[in-house]
């Protein structure tokens, strides 16, 4: 049995519904949470919406062991938070309100006792903060691994293409005309000889919408 009890700590408390099965509790349905308990593999269940912290009773997950666990069920809190984009305010407004984490005095994120941490994917692209909002998340996975879990969204897996693109050996082919949906991107892909910084920001611009505010900047 599963117990999802959610918390708001925000103001997003809109399309809540009873948990299956008469437990009693409360929660915002979120498909990405949904989609997250699935892919880690386990019986789908919903986890609080951006700004709200969950309750949850599960076997076979442990707070204190960082997913090495006796078996024995165990009570933790869960933050989730997705689609910052960048947006250096909005990540820095969810840390402040967050039950879950926390601001170090030398700028670094750590994982409150008993707690796990959800992204939900889309990092980066329209604001001033892809960089710090990167850094921050990676060095909280890597601090924790067994408690913080990442989820990647379109805005994420597109990146795959950079190693490919900027290498030399494409740098140097002949560029041909590049067309979207039939309309003709409104600037021309840099030729043979632009720099990896030139090419890295028309595809930017023109092919992931990341030109307002500019992503490369």
């Amino acid at each position: 049995p599963i117990l999802v009890a959610a918390e708001p700590v925000g103001d997003r408390t809109n399309n809540a519904r009873r948990v299956p099965g008469g437990a009693g509790g409360v929660f915002p349905a979120w498909p990405m949470a949904r989609a997250f308990a699935r892919a880690l593999g386990r019986a789908a269940s919903s986890i609080g919406a951006a700004g709200t912290a969950a309750t949850v009773v599960r076997p076979h997950l442990c707070s204190r062991c960082d997913g090495r666990c006796d078996g024995r069920p165990t009570n933790f809190r869960i933050g989730f938070c997705t689609d910052v984009e960048g947006d250096r305010q909005y990540w820095k407004r969810y840390v402040q309100h967050s039950e879950v984490l926390d601001r170090t005095e030398c700028g670094a994120l750590s994982l409150r006792e008993g707690c796990h941490f959800v992204f939900g994917g889309d990092a980066v692209d329209k604001g001033d903060g892809d960089l710090e909002v990167l850094r921050d998340l990676v060095l909280l996975k890597r601090r924790y691994p067994g408690r913080v879990h990442l989820l990647l969204g379109n805005r994420d897996t597109n990146k795959l293409r950079l190693a490919h693109e900027l290498s030399e050996t494409y740098l140097a082919m002949p560029c041909s005309r590049v067309w979207f949906q039939g309309i003709i991107s409104k600037q021309p892909i840099p030729g043979p000889g632009a720099s990896a910084a030139e090419r890295l920001r028309w595809i930017l611009h023109e092919t992931m919408g990341a030109k307002v505010p500019d992503a490369f900047e």
